[in-house]
């Protein structure tokens, strides 16, 4: 069994079992199919921050049977063989008798090799005696010289210039064509790379014919690899999700989402693309590798590049953060007090750490976290991740906590929310607004939702929703309507970018059928490079919208899956939305779930 391994690059399995096969038709002579290639996957790739998805690396394995001899029934069998000779007195036929159970030669197998060499005045008598001796040469027909002709060589290259097929005619009386001359011929058709003596040398007999004997075989490039960064710590821990415990309380503080680093400790490392070899056609043409994905390391604030430009270190202790493709340590703000008119606003592109409260009017804005120890009044606080309050916010219908992250709070009184992850309450929500991307969860202490209108993308769970005062309570799980319309703009941009990519595509594809039968005019040559040029702009937009697209259609479908769930009781002056169905809620219900079906709002209990 021989073997033939190559490395593969392909974002899926089944094309990089189409490039293997490819390559191996290249270097490999023998008829094989795709069935014999195994495909192993020997490393994975990830682009850059995981946002330009993933490349694989396969090993390509080709096994083929060889029949390096015959067993002991084969030996001790020999079919019979025989020749045509052609001499200045006469042509003469040799036949070699079989041995053991081998196939004898028979007239029509000598009469179909006479008939192709036309050779004529043929004594088959003088044949049939040819046939019953060993090893003797009898004269079968007369030297016609008006009949010879020299031996014969024909060689065709692949479409690819990758493969150079020999077909070589035996002289009938004539010139003797020698390997040398072959491969003069070779230089002549300009085939100076890949060929191959040594088989040529195995298999040639200037007296028989040899029929499409792949002479030269070019050689692929060998493909090179990306640079890649690795990361000593994980981007994703920041996405980690508030725990329910099997209790059913909410684990507001072990979420371990700040990655902190030491001055001077390894952020991340870099290595460097590896560039690939280049193949070779048979005619000597170079075959350039695939280039590869270089990669510089994300340097942003108070990170350190070494000299050598291999190792990313922290200048100072902190917290490390990604933002806009750079790694960046995030220093510390923190207020000993309260928030108010002796400390200002506040605006920092860090975390904060407020250890008193926020008074009224006041505000605080943080590129980090915000946490504040005590309570927050009508006061303003917006975070790019996640904002912490250990007691109360009493907002006034007027005091706002907005992050992108998370919000954990106490309880909320008359106070606005808005949030791009969870909102985990302790006690209650109390106559406010609320609206966030995640879930909603009130399920400690009173675990009480009454008054105002709340929101959320996927569940709210609470012990208690409204009260026995019948007061008007909005519940809402499912998407904002903006969220709704901004998924319209980017399906029809979706399909507008991808009917401008099937035009450049096909354009391109037609002026290439007319490069391959004629050459292209100056004209449209400039059209080509110009349309080739456009087509990865367009791919490339099309490609990030398709990828923003299916985000917004996940977000979408999640509403399908909203639910809202009361352990205790829910009572009557709740109106209850999912996605776009509303209903009242007119009797006390107690331990309920509710969930969307077809379209319609149903109920079941909670188990």
């Amino acid at each position: 069994m021989a073997e033939e391994v190559i490395e593969i690059i392909a974002k899926k399995e089944e094309e990089a079992l189409e490039k293997a096969y490819r390559d191996f038709q290249a270097q490999i002579d023998k008829e094989f199919a795709k069935g014999d290639i195994e495909l192993d996957l020997i490393k994975e790739k990830k682009g850059f921050l995981g946002l330009f998805g993933r490349k694989k690396v396969y090993q390509a394995t080709l096994k083929m049977v060889q029949f390096a001899g015959h067993n002991e029934e084969e030996v001790d069998s020999e079919p019979g063989e025989f020749k045509v000779k052609i001499k200045d007195e006469g042509i003469f036929l040799e036949v070699k008798q079989p041995t053991g159970a081998g196939e004898m030669i028979k007239m029509e197998m000598v009469d179909q090799v006479l008939q192709e060499k036309e050779i004529e005045d043929i004594s088959y008598e003088k044949v049939s005696e040819a046939l019953i001796l060993d090893g003797e040469e009898v004269k079968i027909a007369p030297r016609k010289p008006e009949l010879d002709r020299d031996a014969k060589v024909e060689i065709e290259l692949t479409p690819d210039l990758m493969k150079a097929i020999l077909n070589y005619y035996p002289p009938l009386g004539g010139e003797v064509l020698s390997i040398t001359d072959i491969l003069q011929k070779l230089e002549e058709k300009s085939v100076v790379a890949g060929i191959q003596k040594e088989k040529l040398r195995e298999v040639f007999d200037p007296e028989e014919r040899l029929e499409d004997f792949v002479i030269a075989v070019g050689k692929g490039p060998i493909p090179g690899e990306d640079g890649v960064i690795e990361f000593k710590f994980n981007l994703d821990q920041k996405k980690n999700k508030v725990v329910e415990l099997n209790d059913g309380s909410v684990d507001f503080y072990n979420l371990n989402r700040i990655i902190n680093v030491k001055q001077g400790e390894v952020i991340a490392n870099k290595i460097p693309a590896v560039e690939g070899e280049p193949g070779r056609k048979v005619t000597g043409e170079k075959i350039p590798p695939a280039p590869v994905e270089k990669v510089e390391l994300p340097q942003g604030e108070n990170v350190e590049v070494s000299q050598d430009g291999l190792t990313l270190t922290a200048e100072i202790d902190g917290q490390v953060i990604e933002k806009n493709g750079t790694i960046n340590i995030l220093k510390v703000y923190t207020v000993e007090g309260d928030v108010d008119l002796t400390t200002g606003n506040i605006n920092f592109n860090g975390n904060v750490v407020i250890n008193g409260n926020v008074r009224d009017n006041m505000e605080v804005k943080a590129e980090g976290n915000i946490q504040v120890n005590g309570s927050v009044y009508s006061a303003k606080l917006e975070a790019e991740g996640q904002i912490i309050v250990q007691q109360g916010f009493i907002g006034r219908n007027k005091g706002l906590l907005k992050a992108e992250g998370d919000i954990l709070v106490e309880f909320i009184e008359n106070g606005i929310i808005e949030g791009g992850g969870n909102l985990a309450v302790k006690n209650a929500i109390m106559h406010s607004q609320i609206d966030v991307e995640e879930k909603i969860v009130v399920i400690e202490k009173k675990g009480l939702i009454v008054g105002g209108e709340v929101r959320a993308a996927q569940e709210i769970k609470a012990n208690i929703i409204g009260s026995d005062l019948d007061t008007s309570t909005k519940i809402r799980v499912g998407v904002n309507p903006e969220l709704r319309d901004e998924f319209k703009n980017k399906e029809q941009l979706y399909f507008e970018k991808k009917e401008k990519l099937d035009e450049v595509i096909k354009s391109i594809s037609v002026l290439k059928k007319k490069k391959r039968s004629s050459k292209l005019s100056e004209e449209k040559e400039k059209l080509f490079k110009q349309l080739t040029r456009a087509k990865y702009t367009v791919a490339t937009d099309f490609e990030e919208l398709s990828a923003e697209r299916e985000e917004l259609s996940k977000r979408l479908d999640q509403e399908k899956e909203g639910v809202i769930k009361v352990t205790n009781t829910i009572y009557p002056g709740v109106v209850i939305t999912l996605g776009t169905s509303t209903l009242r809620v007119n009797k006390a219900k107690s331990n309920i779930k509710y969930y969307l079906d077809d379209g319609e709002i149903k109920t079941t209990n909670l188990v």
